[in-house]
């Protein structure tokens, strides 16, 4: 299905979000710097359709939108420079890499053993995050190699 739902959502629009979302479907939104392709960050499903859209190498993990709700769940770090940079810039266009928690899905998990999460400033990202009740894939909305979106 494909539909063109424009911001701020209606109640009937937010219904139709949170069942594209709980379908494991993929969204394309704007960010507060690019377009971004989207979903449900702890479905296989959703990552995996993400990567073929993207035709983006599956080594390259995904970085997730999330509110602070879901940064301590996601993960874990002991210093105090994190915390600054978060309460300095955070919501905002900063991607922080950070220890993930080992008891993530699997295909969040990295041989790094990180994730790369940003708390948008985008009210429509926040609103997404909100309706779907996880955090987001959250990557521009581009073939892999070409340049991102930033108008519609």
């Amino acid at each position: 299905m494909t539909a063109l739902i424009k911001y701020p959502f209606t109640n009937d629009n937010e219904s139709l979000i949170t069942d594209i979302l709980s379908e494991n479907q993929v969204l394309a939104f704007p960010t507060e710097t690019v377009y971004g392709l989207g979903g449900n960050a702890f479905s296989k499903e959703v990552a995996d359709r993400i990567y073929l859209i993207k035709q983006r190498p599956r080594n390259k993990p995904f970085p997730l939108l999330i509110t602070l709700k879901w940064l301590k769940k996601l993960c874990l770090w002991n210093d105090s420079r994190i915390d600054d940079l978060i309460e300095a810039f955070w919501p905002g266009p900063l991607t922080l890499i950070l220890k993930s928690n080992p008891d993530l899905p699997k295909h969040l998990n990295n041989n790094s053993g990180t994730l790369a999460v940003r708390y948008s400033s985008s009210t429509v990202v926040q609103r997404l995050i909100e309706l779907g009740e996880y955090p987001l894939i959250g990557t521009s909305a581009n073939r892999s190699g070409f340049p991102a979106c930033t108008s519609a």
